[in-house]
């Protein structure tokens, strides 16, 4: 007898109409992952099916996974009556950490990463999720998030809305890539030429000398005076030979070597066994002196 009252008050539900039919759709289960975004997709869901809002609950638990089934028992146990919206409120409780990570310093703190449509979708989908801001901040928070190439050249046209500014950032970013290309291509056909460095001319120790005594200058064969300046700049390099620099020292070395010996036989005196004993010889030279005032 109840059964027949319940399919008796099904079709008079339906009386002028056709039996409504939700259609299958593959929506996505909930995994614990990113519910804001699973909450708009079943809402659209609803919407696209004219889901009553006393269905949506009991509804949305076949788009659950068995963890998250498990929460939702949960729920029922401790809440006498669930709506949707309270729902989707213990849901994002749940499982969005909202002290830690909320919608607005996510979005304040995005920065474009990877290309200009993949961060175009995460800031859509961050800026859904926040209210009560103008548009004119999120216009300065979506290009203060671009890169600093493609920021720089959309904050000179001064995008009056979002829309703009997202086909402003495919826009550099397309120029940008053909230039990359161009510039890569350039290199491949070896087009580019690398600039020319003036080769340096050596100067060997002796083109030195002999420029010194002609009273030319190092640079150029011109006559070295004082405020001379050349009328071609160029590069030198002095090459010094190191075996050179080897035997001039070993010269230089002898030298003093041979200095301090003849010093050292200046300094000792020598008395010869002539002078002591009194004999004369035509060579000998006599000095009077006196020592202690006798002589």
């Amino acid at each position: 007898m109840n059964q027949r009252n319940v399919n008796h008050d099904s079709i008079d539900s339906n009386v002028g109409s056709k039996t409504h039919h939700i259609p299958k759709i593959n929506m996505r289960k909930f995994d614990g992952n990113d519910p804001a975004t699973w909450i708009l997709q079943m809402e659209q869901f609803f919407d696209l099916n004219n889901v009553q809002n006393t269905q949506k609950v009991c509804m949305e638990t076949v788009y659950l996974e068995p963890n998250q089934f498990v929460w939702y028992q949960w729920l029922c146990s401790h809440k006498q009556f669930i709506i949707w919206a309270i729902f989707t409120e213990e849901l994002i409780a749940h499982y969005e950490d909202t002290k830690r990570n909320t919608f607005f310093s996510q979005l304040i703190s995005l920065k474009q990463k990877g290309s200009i449509m993949e961060h175009i979708e995460e800031f859509q989908k961050l800026n859904i999720m926040v209210k009560d801001i103008p548009e004119e901040h999120r216009i300065d928070v979506f290009i203060g998030s671009l890169k600093d190439n493609i920021q720089h050249d959309v904050c000179l046209w001064e995008p009056n809305s979002l829309e703009k500014a997202f086909r402003l950032a495919r826009k550099m970013e397309r120029k940008i890539m053909a230039t990359r290309k161009q510039t890569t291509h350039n290199y491949k056909d070896r087009s580019v030429v690398a600039p020319s460095l003036p080769q340096p001319i050596r100067l060997t120790p002796q083109q030195l000398e002999e420029k010194r005594a002609k009273g030319l200058c190092y640079s150029c064969d011109s006559k070295y005076t004082k405020g001379h300046e050349c009328a071609e700049k160029k590069l030198f390099y002095i090459d010094c030979e190191e075996e050179e620099e080897k035997e001039q020292e070993r010269t230089k070395e002898k030298d003093i070597l041979q200095e301090q010996s003849l010093d050292e036989k200046q300094i000792n005196p020598t008395i010869s066994c002539n002078a002591l004993a009194g004999i004369t010889t035509p060579q000998t030279i006599k000095i009077e002196g006196q020592i202690k005032k006798k002589r």
